[in-house]
């Protein structure tokens, strides 16, 4: 394979300048397969040619780039300057050499990083979550980050994730201050699956989030994509005062997934600039959420499930939807900038809902005059 490589010496003298790099397919972007270190030895020498005294491209300039192994990555890095998106699409294993040249890598991201996003999950203890997080958090003018939590084979018991979270204290100075943060893989952003929904799953594994621990200032935080509730429970009244768009993407949600959902109930948080909020899930559109925030400046809720079910059969949970919508003004009037409620459904054989429909379901929506969407993806 080497000698085909000649081909491209002596380099170009005035080469093309991409300012987007993607080496994986767009397939393995959003289904990340798992690199393992024998394997990407073993295929180091395919990245030969990005050296650059016989690549026939200039990355002086690149801005975004995504990769599948860290072998391409460690090469390009110094020439990078002007990166502003890393984008990591694999499956990162707890194989103690691939974690330490994962966490190296991230510490040698120049600082013009504003975009990190870790598109596959993390298959690592907790403890070493916490050493990514120490490593994300020197990338200073980071804003937009994609990182969902640790999905293990075997469950790390409580007491150990709690020692495991002693590594952030105190948190570093000068946080990078986020505007974007995705807790979730971006398979499960659009189509939550039973496996990836279970990580997470208990409270304390988001005590990362708080404000004496969490290596990032979350407060000003205006897009958040959240997994289950316990994720959300965490991190809502952090970022309840600039948040303009949030999204729950869990394949169940019920009221018992809520800690003192009672309680919440009595005490909603009010989110004043939150305009928008989408649900996914995988049958029932879970919307327990809805009744422990108040948002008064509202204009779009969004529905999606994945199940092949048509409308017809989901009749309970849009009436849910439409009295929830109605009390989500703490003013305890109808949220008067709504417009829109925006359902996503699978394709499906069956007649779409005609008008009549419409108003059995959403009567109190279309009352005051809100539009009711169906889109068949």
């Amino acid at each position: 394979m080497q000698a085909f490589f000649l081909l491209f010496s002596p380099r170009l003298e005035r080469r093309p300048n991409p300012i987007t790099l993607k080496l994986v397919s767009s397939h393995e972007q959003y289904f990340p397969k798992q690199e393992r270190v024998q394997e990407a030895m073993a295929h180091q020498i395919q990245w030969l040619w990005l050296r650059d005294m016989i690549c026939p491209f200039d990355f002086v300039r690149t801005q975004n780039l995504v990769v599948q192994s860290v072998d391409p990555a460690q090469q390009l890095l110094p020439r990078l300057n002007h990166l502003q998106t890393f984008e990591f699409a694999s499956l990162l294993s707890d194989q103690p050499k691939m974690i330490e040249t994962f966490i190296d890598l991230i510490l040698h991201l120049p600082q013009t990083v504003h975009t990190f996003i870790f598109s596959g999950n993390l298959c690592i203890s907790y403890y070493d979550f916490c050493r990514l997080l120490l490593a994300l958090g020197q990338c200073r003018q980071l804003r937009k980050l994609t990182l969902p939590s640790p999905k293990l084979t075997g469950r790390e018991p409580s007491a150990q994730v709690l020692r495991s979270f002693g590594v952030l204290s105190p948190h570093v100075a000068h946080r990078p201050k986020l505007t974007f943060l995705q807790l979730v893989t971006h398979h499960d952003r659009g189509s939550p699956s039973p496996i990836t929904s279970s990580s997470g799953s208990r409270d304390c594994e988001w005590q990362w989030l708080e404000d004496k621990l969490c290596p990032f200032a979350l407060h000003y935080c205006q897009e958040l994509v959240v997994g289950g509730a316990k994720a959300a429970q965490r991190i809502l009244p952090i970022v309840q005062n600039h948040l303009t768009h949030l999204e729950f993407c869990s394949y169940l949600d019920t009221q018992k997934s809520w800690t003192a959902y009672e309680e919440r109930q009595q005490a909603p948080i009010v989110m004043p600039r939150l305009m928008f909020i989408k649900f996914v899930t995988y049958t029932y559109m879970s919307t327990w959420a809805l009744d422990i925030i108040k948002v008064p400046m509202i204009k779009t809720i969004v529905g999606q499930w994945t199940a092949r079910i048509p409308p017809f059969y989901l009749q309970d949970m849009f009436r849910k939807l439409d009295e929830r919508a109605a009390k989500l003004n703490p003013a305890e009037i109808y949220p008067p900038h709504l417009e829109v409620i925006q359902l996503f459904a699978p394709v499906s054989e069956s007649v779409k809902p005609n008008t009549t429909w419409f108003r059995s379901v959403f009567p109190i929506a279309l009352g005051e005059e809100v539009r009711i969407l169906v889109d068949y993806i």
